[in-house]
Parts: structure tokens; C-alpha cells; sequence
């Protein structure tokens, strides 16, 4: 999404739906339904916190606006990955507000 947003020169929205454990890529500019991608267990989205907020998101929608200028709305992304009962790994996606770039990172 931040590339796009960087080689278009239009703001790009990254959106998530937790309950559904779907994403989907938007670019404002283009009248086109988005491809929205669909997660399969073990692999749930779990939660997401807006940048600058206290707001945990466990159960709605979400959105991430990548700009032209490389920066973002910014915000963290939390993956829970159920490989057996006896195992729960969780990845948090970092997305830095000023630069726009993403960073991963396992807690187990």
C-alpha cells in the first residue's frame, strides 16, 4: 500500500475487518471494488491500535491511510497464529507513522 500510494502520488488505504479476518487494499482515486483477501485459520487478525490512541480494536473495522509523501496513519496491527492448542504465537505489525514502514514482530 505505501509503495502504491508513493508511485500513484494518492493517498492509499489499508482497511481490516476482524470479525470477518479479512483485508482489502483501497485506493480513493479508483471507482473500483477492492479484492478483498480473506485469512484462513490458524491465521486470525487479532486487534488493532490506532497510532497515538489508546483505542484497542478487537471487533470492528479498521483502517491504515498510506500518503504520497511516504507516511502513514500509522498504527499496530496484532496476528494471533493458532497452530495447535497447545500453541499460540502472536506477530504485532508496526506501521510508523512518519516513515510509513512496516516492521514485524514475533511475541510468543
Amino acid at each position: 500500500a505505501r509503495n502504491e500510494a508513493i508511485t500513484s502520488k494518492k493517498p492509499v488505504i489499508f482497511s481490516g475487518n476482524l470479525v470477518r479476518n479479512q483485508f482489502w487494499i483501497k485506493q480513493d482515486y479508483k471507482n473500483e471494488t477492492p479484492k478483498i483477501t480473506s485469512l484462513v485459520n490458524p491465521i486470525r487478525l487479532d486487534h488493532f491500535i490506532e497510532e497515538g490512541e489508546d483505542n484497542f480494536i478487537s471487533d470492528d473495522e479498521f483502517t491504515v491511510t498510506f500518503f504520497p509523501q511516504g507516511n502513514s496513519s500509522g498504527g499496530l496491527i496484532g496476528i494471533n497464529i493458532n497452530e495447535s492448542k497447545s500453541s499460540e504465537n502472536y506477530y504485532a505489525i508496526s506501521i510508523d507513522p512518519i516513515t510509513g514502514t512496516t516492521k514485524i514482530k514475533q511475541n510468543t
